[in-house]
């Protein structure tokens, strides 16, 4: 092999492949004739001598024992090297970190131990090419869609909510620094807030538009109406990424606002605040995420009341903490739907100016789009993850909230409705026995000549009574407990007995 020919190339721009953990190297061949009657060992006419290359007279080149390519990781000093056959014409490098410069290099290796070695070339080895091939093809195209493999747990609907992990969390010392990091996603359905999680999730795995790929992590909901969320418990996404500095939980809450109506919104509150007692993991918030589509004139009652009901879950202090994150967004100041915030009274951080703090997403950058529309779908992902990459800064430079106000409002909540509860039990009580008293007194007026002579009659009255019966509710979890007397037939407390759920 000729000395100007031991170097290493790179096929193409690096930029335009998909890898991970690997680089890809032609290695060129044809000067790797294996040595024969033509070539002998002799000094390199026209060239400076060197010590221990074979001569092939044929091309007046030198002919390496031994071809090697050698790599380290730019900072470090200490090179790997791997040894390449003479009728191999590509390297693969398969244990390299992802989102690392590396040096490369390659040597030519004479007789005792002679060598000659290329200029090193510098590559940054990308993680999507792995991600693709762990993950499930959804629909070809431009972004090409694929599904994140990932670990879920409590898939039986009777179960709170269910847990769906991507990486492993690791807890040795070098990871126990990681901040975690832990954010509550409500949205009515229809905002976008599906699309919004899966953008959180490209932005983490580092995904540039010129990759033309998207990951997504949640379910399929293409066969869903928006009248009907298909998520009807809470979703708690894990995000536990070595090269990643932050350990990143997400709380998907189910689509606020469906045709099931505001009883069931309110177990859904009710539902966090279990959430917050079974998931022991979880005893901070560090955002809370309204999701609200940036053409929005005004907020709907729904909406209004579902966001009063999230902030009542925590303390007064817990408003700045609150973001808005709006959808559909032109990239335009969404100033209707910021005065339809403000109308609404919305509780939320504000910015120097007074204003919520809020970021600009537009939904469509996980779109497949002809070469036609390529500048507009460019723009879409440029303004989503732009936004993205000021609520991480955000994020970053907030204080959490814990939880442990939340338990208490909620506990001292619930035992405020039993007792309301109660209250009414007994005032209805009363007014029944109220009714059996009129009757009585009616029947008495009606026969007093019975009355006067002393003898026996007979008249109705409805008469109220207790008897216990078994709690129906889908939610089983949330108001199946109560503690009655079996003395006095008392609910002494109930719904939701928090003594019971304590026991």
């Amino acid at each position: 092999m000729c000395v100007e020919c031991v170097r290493f190339t790179l096929l193409g721009n690096l930029e335009d492949y998909h890898l991970l953990n690997e680089a890809e190297s032609p290695i060129f061949s044809e000067c790797m004739d294996p040595v024969g009657v033509n070539s002998i060992e002799t000094a390199a006419l026209g060239r400076p001598f060197q010590l221990g290359m074979l001569y092939d007279c044929r091309r007046d080149a030198l002919v390496p024992e031994e071809l090697k390519l050698l790599y380290k990781i730019k900072e470090e000093e200490d090179w790997t090297s791997q040894t390449v056959s003479k009728n191999q014409n590509t390297v693969i490098l398969t244990d390299l970190r992802p989102d690392t410069e590396y040096s490369i290099k390659c040597a030519a290796v004479g007789k005792l131990n002679y060598i000659s070695e290329s200029d090193v070339t510098s590559v940054i080895a990308k993680k999507i090419n792995d991600l693709i091939k762990k993950s499930t093809s959804i629909e070809d195209g431009n972004p090409a869609r694929y599904r994140l493999q990932t670990s879920t747990d409590n898939l039986d609907q009777s179960e709170l909510y269910r847990k769906m992990i991507f990486g492993e969390r690791n807890e040795d010392k070098r990871n126990k620094d990681k901040k975690d990091k832990t954010i509550l996603m409500v949205g009515e359905t229809g905002t976008g807030k599906t699309t919004m999680i899966n953008t959180i999730v490209n932005y983490i795995l580092g995904v540039q538009r010129e990759d033309k790929v998207w990951f997504e992590i949640t379910d399929d909901q293409s066969h869903q109406t928006s009248a009907h969320s298909q998520t009807s418990r809470i979703t708690v996404y894990g995000f536990y990424l070595q090269e990643s500095p932050i350990n990143l939980t997400i709380i998907d809450t189910p689509g606020y606002g469906d045709t099931r109506g505001i009883g069931y919104d309110n177990e859904i509150a009710i539902s966090l605040h279990n959430l917050s007692k079974t998931a022991k993991w979880i005893h901070e918030i560090d955002a809370v995420c309204l999701v609200i589509n940036a053409t929005q004139n005004r907020l709907t009652d729904r909406q209004i009341y579902i966001f009063d009901a999230v902030q009542s879950l925590f303390g007064r202090d817990m408003a700045e903490n609150i973001v808005l994150l709006l959808t559909h967004s032109d990239g335009m100041p969404p100033k209707n739907a910021l005065t339809a915030v403000k109308e609404a009274k919305i509780k939320c951080a504000v910015n120097d100016k007074h204003q919520p703090v809020f970021y600009l997403f537009n939904n469509h950058q996980s779109e497949a789009a002809d070469e036609e529309y390529e500048m507009i779908q460019e723009y879409a992902w440029n303004l989503s993850f732009r936004g993205m990459e000021n609520f991480f800064q955000f994020l970053e430079n907030t204080k959490p909230k814990t939880l442990n106000m939340t338990q208490r409002v909620l506990q001292l909540r619930t035992q405020l409705k039993a007792n309301i509860s109660n209250l009414h039990s007994h005032v209805h009580l009363t007014e029944l026995k109220q009714n059996e008293l009129k009757q009585t007194q009616e029947a008495l007026d009606k026969n007093k000549k019975y009355v006067k002579d002393n003898e026996n009659f007979e008249y109705q009255a409805d008469v109220p009574y207790k008897e216990k019966v078994y709690i129906n509710s889908d939610f089983w979890n949330l108001t199946k407990e109560a503690t009655c007397c079996t003395v006095c037939e008392e609910n002494c407390h109930y719904p939701g007995c928090w003594w019971v759920k304590d026991l």
